[in-house]
């Protein structure tokens, strides 16, 4: 008796909870119905009207955390003729952006449902519909593949992204990781880069930023805070920095940088100074395009930092690991303040090496480094104006070379003629000498014969000779039949080149 009247009991309770659950649904009450039903389908799970009328209102919360697919897909399994729990999960699908799967599924429903079902009729619309229906899959793709293809576009691109959708604008504009790296390039005014800095340092940390430097953008970057820059490129500017300005960022924003690069808007020596006190962590500098700025400065960095603060010291050397000269030179001024201060430089790349200049004694100041790991001379194509300097006089490599060999010296993409080879290796002793895409220990007799046999047979420099003339002779015959054709013609000319 107490049993059947615990069963009626429960039973009333489900129907009650049922009806306030309709009753809700009817008010748009969504979060109170969905209580409701989660009640009435903890007692009985297998409640149909209860699960889709639960299904339906977890559809209009559009809550994450209320999953109304696992629903639809109980009703489908229970009732696979029905009409009604296909179009549930059909717009879960669609709402979470697969189109494909609510396509196959809504195929797969028009011939399942009873030709009886009164929804059989809209089921087909809807089919026809997705069919016909063009879809941008490129705009509907999941966040985790937005992410991932935004962090591989340049960056102009991925401005460009933001005007496409709101979806892509609020994707990129919510996730910090993907405007990590900023690259302003050469054409943007000044107004629009303090604008875009206000607006990215709301966004994101940046840890790369390359950006045309000059004083109201370095302004900008010590007034938002740019602490988390890990790489600084400020190559790309044609206006002159005022030191201090430049100084004054890295004591604010220098403590997390680790690679720099700058051209001749820095001032060299004032750069290397002020590092060795505000950027601890600096492991790689890259010199572009850098030429002597002061002529008539002695002592350029000690008068800024004299003036930024005189209680700071000039005795102190920076943590650079690596230092890359781009077409630059170091005139004897900047040798003598900059090479004694990275004591600690393991690797050196000249990119057409015209600092490799006898006169300035730039490989014989670095003999006093006890770290030098390797050094890089790379220098390609023909232009000769960077290259007559050195082409055949290597005595200041070969004084380091002498005193402080490296482990590795690579040669293997410069240019030189044979006596200056020669003289690199009469000079090491020891090391990797890397030439003529091979490699030879200098301390093994075999190897240095080898090399000096190779040396012997070098025709590079030979060649370049007989190429420019020939080019030369090439243009002037196309001159010359250009204006007047048939006098002086060189067929043979033609397939030379």
């Amino acid at each position: 008796m107490d049993e059947h009247f615990s069963e009626d009991s429960f039973e009333s309770d489900r129907e009650i909870h049922l009806d306030i659950a309709r009753l809700n649904y009817e008010e748009k009450d969504y979060e109170a119905t969905y209580k409701c039903l989660t009640s009435v389908l903890d007692s009985d799970p297998w409640n149909l009207e209860a699960r889709e009328l639960r299904a339906l209102a977890a559809k209009h919360l559009h809550n994450p955390s209320y999953d109304w697919k696992v629903d639809a897909e109980f009703l489908i399994e229970a009732e696979p003729h029905c009409a009604c729990p296909y179009f549930i999960l059909i717009d879960n699908y669609l709402s979470h952006g697969h189109f494909r799967d609510a396509l196959l599924l809504a195929r797969a429903a028009t011939l399942r449902v009873y030709h009886t079902d009164p929804e059989l009729g809209k089921l087909k619309a809807l089919c026809a519909k997705l069919q016909r229906t063009e879809i941008n899959f490129l705009v509907k793709l999941p966040t985790e593949v937005l992410c991932t293809i935004f962090k591989l576009l340049p960056f102009k691109t991925r401005l460009n992204c933001i005007t496409v959708s709101k979806r892509w604008r609020n994707t990129l504009i919510k996730i910090p990781d993907i405007w990590d790296t900023i690259d302003f390039g050469r054409t943007y005014n000044e107004d629009s880069i303090i604008l875009a800095l206000n607006t990215y340092s709301a966004w994101s940390a940046v840890r790369k930023l390359c950006i045309p430097a000059f004083n109201r953008s370095i302004g900008a970057l010590m007034h938002h805070k740019f602490q988390c820059i890990r790489q600084l490129d400020i190559t790309r500017s044609d206006q002159h920095l005022d030191d201090l300005v430049f100084v004054l960022c890295m004591r604010e924003i220098g403590q997390s940088w680790q690679e720099v690069s700058f051209s001749w808007n820095v001032e060299a020596r004032v750069f290397f100074a002020a590092a060795a006190h505000f950027c601890p962590n600096l492991e790689k500098v890259t010199v572009s395009y850098y030429g002597q700025r002061y002529i008539g400065s002695r002592n350029i960095e000690k008068d800024v930092l004299k003036e930024l603060d005189p209680s700071l010291g000039f005795d102190r050397v920076v943590p650079v690991k690596t230092l890359v000269m781009d077409h630059s030179i170091f005139d004897s001024l900047a040798v003598r303040s900059i090479v004694p201060r990275c004591i600690a430089l393991q690797d050196l790349v000249m990119k057409y090496a015209i600092s490799f200049s006898p006169g300035e004694a730039f490989f014989q100041s670095m003999a006093t480094l006890p770290t030098l790991h390797s050094i890089s001379i790379q220098q390609h194509g023909d232009n000769r104006s960077y290259v007559d300097r050195y082409r055949e006089d290597p005595t200041d490599l070969c004084i380091l070379l002498r005193e402080n060999p490296p482990e590795t010296l690579d040669i293997s993409q410069c240019r030189l003629t044979r006596e200056t080879v020669k003289a690199i290796i009469e000079a090491m002793r020891r090391g990797t000498f890397k030439r003529y895409n091979s490699e030879f220990r200098m301390d093994i007799e075999e190897d240095r014969t080898r090399l000096r046999m190779l040396s012997r047979l070098d025709l590079s420099e030979t060649q370049v000779y007989i190429r420019r003339e020939m080019e030369l002779a090439y243009q002037v015959a196309l001159y010359a039949h250009e204006y007047d054709q048939g006098v002086l013609g060189f067929p043979w000319y033609s397939g030379v080149f």
